[in-house]
């Protein structure tokens, strides 16, 4: 996993091998060990949005994206669940999270979870209707098909939940034509 955070302090860590900060030196034999540390805790920052994304919890989520940097796209990343943070966020129904998941620059609306759904397909699927519209306002792509073909659409139609339905509908780039391989 490669961060602004992670190339900052590994460039430091070099620098100091090398003899370019004075004050801060390291052996080189320890930079396996130094460069594993970094990365366990980019991870554990990674694990902590996770969980603070299931929870609802926005004040850890924007601190917790400050540290990880606007340069890092790990905010996509996807944990042993085969889910990023939005994905996790949506399931739970946190509109709230998905706003502040947003605002990172790296962050990316309609990415795929590992079974092949958009964050759209998983407010639809649960039934979350403020992440349908938080998702929506935030400019997720109404026809991205999921892993079977289906639109968000398709998928309102199909378990009959007539507000989704009329929320997408609604949508001016909407396309009802659209059909997949699934």
């Amino acid at each position: 996993m490669s961060s602004a955070l992670g190339t900052i302090v590994k460039d430091a860590i070099e620098m100091s091998v090398r003899g370019y900060i004075p004050g801060i030196s390291f052996d080189s034999r320890s930079l396996p060990y130094m460069n594993k540390v970094l990365y366990s805790n980019i991870y554990s920052i990674y694990l902590r949005c996770c969980i603070a994304a299931e929870r609802g919890d926005v004040d850890s989520i924007t601190k917790l994206l400050s540290i990880i940097g606007p340069k890092d796209g790990s905010v996509n990343q996807l944990n042993s669940s085969g889910l990023s943070p939005l994905h996790i966020a949506t399931k739970q129904g946190h509109s709230n999270v998905i706003l502040a998941l947003s605002q990172h620059p790296k962050f990316d609306i309609n990415g795929l979870c590992k079974d092949g759904y958009a964050a759209l397909h998983l407010a639809v699927k649960h039934r979350k209707v403020k992440c349908v519209k938080m998702l929506l306002d935030r400019g997720a792509n109404l026809n991205v098909l999921d892993v079977g073909g289906k639109t968000a659409l398709h998928m309102a139609a199909r378990k009959a939940n007539i507000e989704i339905v009329k929320i997408i509908m609604k949508q001016p780039n909407v396309n009802v034509c659209i059909e997949g391989q699934g």
